[in-house]
């Protein structure tokens, strides 16, 4: 399966939250539309790199403002239970 959002680009920049952002769109793109099946390791995986991204992207949530994420991704996996 093509994991369309890797590699990152060259100006990626993981300091900046500004960064992030995109990123979080793309796997977002990528879950919904490409792997769609909750029961496989690609989402599984991709649920992990999606929830990375997107507290690095709001790194103050779940306080604070940011925006709502695609409701089929749930705010499940072992890093968003870390970080909440």
């Amino acid at each position: 399966m093509d994991v369309s959002f890797l590699p990152l680009p060259l100006d990626f920049d993981y300091v900046q939250s500004e960064s992030w952002k995109p990123l979080v769109d793309k796997i977002s793109h990528w879950l919904t539309t490409i792997v769609i099946d909750q029961s496989t390791p690609e989402w599984l995986w991709g649920l992990e790199v999606f929830w990375m991204a997107y507290f690095a992207a709001y790194p103050s949530f779940p306080a604070g403002e940011w925006p709502k994420w695609n409701p089929n991704i749930a705010l499940d996996g072992q890093f968003a239970q870390s970080w909440l």
